[in-house]
């Protein structure tokens, strides 16, 4: 959030249970994570590591979610030593857009089939 409350975010962002590789350049570093949440314009991917990164290098970002891999250059936005770190997707690529897109689509038919389940669910106990 920005200091004046409001959310910077100009996606949607979806949680989702992936994995992720992280190939520093400057270092050629390789930090391995969960990917806690992803949007149209990044990611952030949880490492216990203490991730030496700094903010706005340049890496590149490999997922794999739901059956599909995703790899595309990425910016360092945000590092939490301990906790993980924030990339924000930096290709114009026409085809990661469409692997992206395809990834966030499995993501919400699988949130609306467990939402469907947790109604119905719900609904059966109060019978």
């Amino acid at each position: 959030m920005s200091s004046g409350g409001q959310d910077r975010r100009r996606h949607a962002r979806y949680a989702c249970d992936a994995t992720a590789e992280i190939l520093c350049f400057g270092t050629r570093a390789l930090f391995r994570g969960k990917v806690s949440d992803l949007s149209e314009s990044g990611c952030f991917v949880e490492m216990r590591a203490r991730v030496k990164l700094q903010a706005m290098a340049l890496v590149e970002v490999t997922i794999q979610v739901r059956g599909l891999q995703l790899r595309t250059l990425a910016c360092a936005r945000s590092v939490q030593p301990g906790r993980g770190a924030g990339f924000e997707f930096v290709t114009r690529d026409p085809r990661l857009r469409g692997t992206l897109e395809g990834v966030i689509t499995r993501i919400q038919t699988a949130m609306a089939g467990q939402n469907s389940r947790s109604e119905s669910a719900a609904a059966s106990t109060r019978r």
